[in-house]
């Protein structure tokens, strides 16, 4: 039978225990901030760092993985926390992870990417193209997976990633012909107007459209058009949000010259 001195022993210990998992996780995540926020943009990270970030979130998402109950609950991380982790940890440094590790990382590797203002940093040209690099992987819940991508392109700070494609403006002429750069700088004098239904066209799936719907993002106008063409369906236009647009802007299956 335990005395008060010994139950008091256990709590201290218990405590011990929780704060050097504490300071073993938070030195990692140190380490992995300084090493992600002094990297150039233009540059790879070293030891291939990006490349771990595909590995945690097929990891997480897989189908092969789905009887590890850690890969299951790292699903329920916000996308960058998720980035972050796969930063921080090999697939088997995060399994080498005593419980008590593992139960701190969790709850607290969200706030510490926003308090450190990691989120800008996480949408580097490598760590998208390993991003890109899992959206065709099959998976044990493709809803949570199909909202981790989404994810993934809504949380984006506007001024971190620019819109996909570049466009110039179709004249009808050769490039640099005398018709070209008179047309240009007819363009140039006269530009078109700030409102305009011309632009590229993206196919949404019936999920995106009710995610875009819950979001804060969507404005509060909402048409119905019935066209006098009835050979042309009635629609529904959603006024949205530019971090929205830019989000979608990535998807592979625009319909360009559709509208």
């Amino acid at each position: 039978m335990k005395t008060i001195n010994d139950q008091g022993l256990d709590e201290t210990l218990k405590q011990i225990a929780r704060l050097q998992a504490q300071v073993t996780v938070q030195k990692t995540l140190v380490l992995t901030a300084q090493t992600l926020s002094s990297c150039p943009t233009k540059s790879a990270l070293p030891n291939q760092l990006a490349t771990r970030v595909k590995h945690m979130i097929k990891f997480a998402f897989k189908k092969e993985s789905h009887n590890e109950e850690r890969s299951t609950r790292l699903q329920m991380l916000e996308c960058n926390a998720l980035k972050f982790c796969g930063l921080a940890y090999t697939i088997r440094a995060l399994r080498g992870l005593s419980e008590l590790q593992f139960e701190y990382l969790l709850d607290y590797v969200v706030e510490f990417v926003r308090s450190r203002e990691l989120v800008q940093h996480l949408y580097r040209s490598d760590i998208s193209k390993a991003l890109d690099e899992v959206e065709g992987m099959a998976v044990e819940n493709e809803q949570s997976f199909r909202d981790f991508l989404m994810d993934s392109h809504w949380q984006v700070p506007t001024h971190v990633r620019p819109p996909k494609r570049r466009r110039e403006e179709f004249t009808g002429s050769a490039p640099g012909s005398t018709e070209s750069t008179l047309n240009s700088t007819l363009v140039e004098q006269h530009p078109p107007p700030q409102w305009t239904l011309t632009g590229d066209v993206f196919k949404l799936t019936i999920d995106e459209v009710k995610k875009v719907t819950e979001t804060d993002q969507v404005g509060s106008e909402i048409f119905l058009t019935w066209p006098h063409y009835l050979r042309t369906a009635p629609f529904i236009t959603i006024p949205v949000s530019n971090s929205i647009a830019l989000g979608f802007a990535w998807k592979p299956d625009c319909l360009q010259g559709q509208l």
